[in-house]
């Protein structure tokens, strides 16, 4: 067998990272490839080139399907640890990471679990997976989103006024939304609590949710299409004379809604620069 020596590994270190950025990690920062050849090229100094980069591609991929079985536990116990972990082992080796902390990895994941339930013999009753990823990814970034900084009334008194129709909120950083035609967050809470003998109703469909960090725990409530809409509405930049005059069932609640939403911290602010609002007025 031929081997190669420490200082040839180490030469071959650009080789291995663009192999690696093309098939597995291409949109991942090279110096993560460099440190981790550089290790095995400490640690094993005779390991030939081609097992190298394959041990290093799959301690990678290994690492990537385990970030991915904490994003997403719901999804992992309906399939299944073997099943789980084969399907993140594909997505893993098909989606390259856009930045090293793999606790932000897996955004995705959704729309390639519904193209394997699409194709995939035996996963016709797996319809739901991808609207269930969707729920779980948002509560999983829901727990690392920064805080959001006091709702400033003052920036709001001085924004409002004549101008209001302008005004333009934002959301809590932790906060998104989801519809689905499917009862995910029914789904969701049976497989957390681990109870098999739950059953979960679909004939309330669909389901509008908003998913949002209360202190530490990522949490999810069911709201009515008016709260939906506007909450999606603030997402898009919608100014509050757009929601007003295009969505006459939001407007209705509006003056209701607002501040409502402001106390529960789903709303966190003033969008867009005040001094455009003061001109305007």
């Amino acid at each position: 067998m031929v081997t190669v020596t420490s200082v040839d590994l180490a030469r071959t270190l650009d080789v291995f990272a663009t192999a690696l950025r093309s098939s597995v990690i291409e949109a991942e920062h090279e110096s993560a490839a460099h440190s981790g050849l550089k290790q095995l090229s400490r640690e094993n100094p005779h390991i030939p080139t081609d097992i190298a980069l394959s041990i290093y591609a799959n301690n990678l991929s290994g690492g990537r399907a385990k970030a991915l079985a904490v994003a997403y536990p719901a999804c992992a116990r309906i399939l299944g640890a073997e099943c789980f972990e084969g399907i993140a082992r594909r997505y893993s080796e098909s989606t390259a990471a856009k930045q090293p902390d793999l606790n932000l990895y897996g955004e995705t994941f959704a729309e390639f679990l519904e193209e394997r339930a699409a194709v995939l013999e035996g996963f016709s009753d797996y319809t739901y997976l991808g609207d269930l990823a969707r729920l779980e990814w948002l509560c999983h970034v829901a727990y690392y989103a920064n805080d959001d900084a006091p709702f400033d009334f003052d920036q709001l008194a001085r924004s409002a006024g004549d101008a209001g129709e302008y005004l333009k909120l934002k959301l809590g950083d932790s906060v998104g939304m989801l519809q689905s035609d499917y009862p995910v967050m029914g789904i969701r809470e049976v497989n957390l609590a681990d109870d098999d003998a739950a059953s979960v109703s679909a004939a309330d469909c669909p389901q509008h949710l908003v998913v949002w960090r209360d202190e530490f725990q990522p949490c999810v409530e069911r709201v009515d299409k008016a709260t939906f809409d506007l909450l999606a509405a603030i997402e898009a930049g919608a100014t509050l004379g757009d929601i007003a005059s295009q969505l006459p069932h939001v407007a209705v609640v509006l003056s209701e809604a607002v501040p409502r939403l402001i106390q529960r911290g789903w709303i966190s602010g003033i969008a867009g620069d005040e001094s455009r609002l003061t001109e305007t007025a």
